[in-house]
């Protein structure tokens, strides 16, 4: 059927400012917005990522990106993409991240250049070291957020370093900081120093510039007179928002960042996933970051549980490793908790405070309605964990009914990898925890259906099967596939 109303741009001449894509963000913050983005974004990015220089040169027509993101996001849309089509050289695009073939995938594929989220490093680590880990073109990898801990012991391993960087759906390559040169702070959440084609402020809540090393909000605007040159057009529909993120000519990106007194710039988290405790801002990376250090657990996830006292109280949900005794929870929990106390008294209040002992002994609310668990009942007072209101006020949520466990002695988390990129597949990382909560608890099969079907309803799809609009204008370019996904 014919369109209802009439292209609004189909008068206009194609240009560098026309718009060439719509990525939306995951709306971490509240709901996603559509990004508009020119194409001066994309030659912009192709050109930044083609001229770059120290651990990260490309060389024109050898290189051979392997990318296991999904092309409807930026890294793989404007970085991995563009930076081929710009330089020259082959585009590796896997369906997905598959932990026990990617490596193989990078070998027979003869990568040069991988692109990585957090999570990846991690799960490459937790398999039995080989040989074969160090059989690869593989010249250094681009990403974000790899874990302190496995920084260095990755490099190690598999021969090439992991090169940190920071960048948004909004800036693209006009505001993309990156530890391309040494030092690189290996281990230290480093992603790199100011570039001349970039203007960066940290600021506090009050809006004024913060110290050495002290967090603030990351504020970026292009260098010149053009302080959104080669940033997104705007938020689609959405004029209000795009004005806020522009308050006082500087974007605001929601990340706290500190500054040291060499000027590398040290990722702390996101602003909205701060813990406020007792008027103390404590930062939920942080606080995992230790918890993740502890031979007993697995991965972890740390948000904010309201406290009539405090504000925010911190709540940590961990996972344990495989073979892990289940009836030394209570044990367990103790040895988690006096290893964060340790922490930190040598972070010296880095935000690991709000840790309390008496977290181990936490329980859920007994429900009447649900018969005794096998590990006896609730002890008196016990409050049942609910979702911020703040949150709640957010989002928009109806209050409606909401069902507790009694007899959980420890709260199993996951931690959600570096999830700028869909929020669905936070939810599903999410009701994974969950499910493994409830089974891990004692409660019977029967009483867990609601979080497995909240985790079924959450998995995320596979939107990255669908046809790139960039890649659809570009088919001539020169790009591989593996013939078939690998399990």
């Amino acid at each position: 059927p014919a369109a209802r109303t009439a292209a609004p741009h189909a008068d206009k001449a194609v240009g560098i400012d026309t718009e060439c894509g719509l990525l939306y963000t995951s709306g971490t913050t509240g709901r996603p917005k559509g990004c508009i983005l020119s194409n001066a974004y994309f030659l912009r990015a192709g050109e930044w990522y083609a001229a770059l220089d120290g651990a990260c040169s490309i060389r024109p027509d050898a290189e051979r990106v392997i990318t296991p993101l999904p092309l409807n996001h930026m890294n793989a849309m404007a970085f991995s993409t563009m930076v081929v089509l710009v330089a020259g050289g082959c585009l590796v695009q896997l369906d997905r991240f598959h932990p026990k073939t990617w490596l193989a995938s990078a070998r027979e594929s003869g990568a040069t250049i991988v692109h990585y989220l957090g999570v990846m490093p991690a799960m490459l680590l937790s398999a039995p070291a080989s040989p074969a880990d160090r059989d690869h073109a593989i010249r250094w990898g681009f990403g974000a957020g790899v874990d302190r801990k496995n920084h260095a012991p990755f490099e190690e391993r598999f021969g090439f370093p992991l090169v940190e960087a920071w960048a948004m759906t909004e800036t693209g390559a006009a505001a993309c900081i990156m530890a391309n040169r040494e030092p690189r702070l290996v281990g230290t959440s480093c992603f790199g120093r100011q570039e001349d084609f970039v203007q960066i402020r940290l600021v506090g809540e009050d809006g004024s510039d913060v110290g050495v090393d002290a967090p603030g909000e990351l504020l970026v605007r292009s260098a010149g007179v053009d302080p959104r040159r080669y940033f997104f057009s705007g938020y689609l529909k959405d004029e209000e928002a795009t004005r806020e993120a522009w308050a006082d000519g500087w974007f605001h990106t929601g990340d706290l960042v500190r500054r040291d007194a060499e000027g590398n710039f040290f990722f702390v988290d996101r602003k909205k996933n701060v813990i406020r405790r007792s008027g103390e801002n404590i930062s939920a990376v942080e606080v995992e970051s230790v918890l993740n250090e502890h031979p007993a657990v697995k991965t972890s996830a740390v948000a904010a549980t309201p406290d009539a006292v405090r504000g925010d109280e911190v709540l940590a949900c961990i996972v344990m490793r495989e073979g892990a005794d289940a009836s030394e929870r209570a044990a367990i929990a103790a040895s988690i908790v006096d290893a964060c106390a340790r922490a930190a008294r040598l972070l010296q209040g880095a935000g690991l405070r709000g840790i309390r002992r008496c977290a181990a002994a936490h329980t859920l609310a007994e429900d009447p309605a649900r018969p005794a668990a096998r590990d006896g009942p609730v002890p008196a007072g016990a409050e049942p964990l609910r979702r911020h209101p703040r949150h709640e006020e957010e989002a928009g949520m109806t209050h409606r009914k909401r069902l507790s466990y009694e007899g959980v002695a420890v709260a199993v988390p996951v931690t959600v990898p570096y999830v700028r990129y869909s929020t669905r597949t936070a939810h599903w990382f999410i009701g994974q925890a969950i499910e493994a909560l409830v089974e891990s608890s004692g409660v019977p099969k029967s009483r867990s259906t609601a979080c497995a079907s909240a985790a079924s309803r959450s998995r995320p799809t596979r939107p990255w099967a669908s046809p790139s609009t960039l890649a659809s204008r570009h088919a001539g370019s020169t790009m591989c596939q593996p013939a078939a996904p690998r399990a």
